[in-house]
């Protein structure tokens, strides 16, 4: 069959390209760029972490919605402690 012509895929036109606006750069202050930077590199702590979430809670639109992992039924539980992870398992659901 015939291919799409020409005429179906429009040039973008040299009075769009005039409109457009380049985004604003983000410019993020250096301690908050260094504190991100050792987050990534050498981690967070369970201690900073608990006070960074209470400094900034979350809100959600519903009120319902909750980003909480589940609760570990039995199975987990027993699994998590074999493999020795029960402390991040359980530092996490505090």
């Amino acid at each position: 069959g015939p291919g799409p012509s020409k005429a179906q895929t429009p040039e973008p036109s040299s009075q769009l390209a005039s409109v457009s606006v380049e985004p604003t750069p983000l410019i993020v202050p250096q301690e908050v760029s260094e504190a991100l930077s050792n987050w990534l590199t050498k981690g967070v702590s369970t201690d900073e972490s608990k006070a960074i979430s209470k400094r900034t809670p979350l809100e959600f639109a519903d009120k319902e919605f909750s980003l909480k992992p589940p609760k570990l039924d039995g199975y987990m539980y027993r699994r998590a402690k074999d493999k020795g992870k029960l402390k991040a398992v359980n530092a996490s659901e505090e």
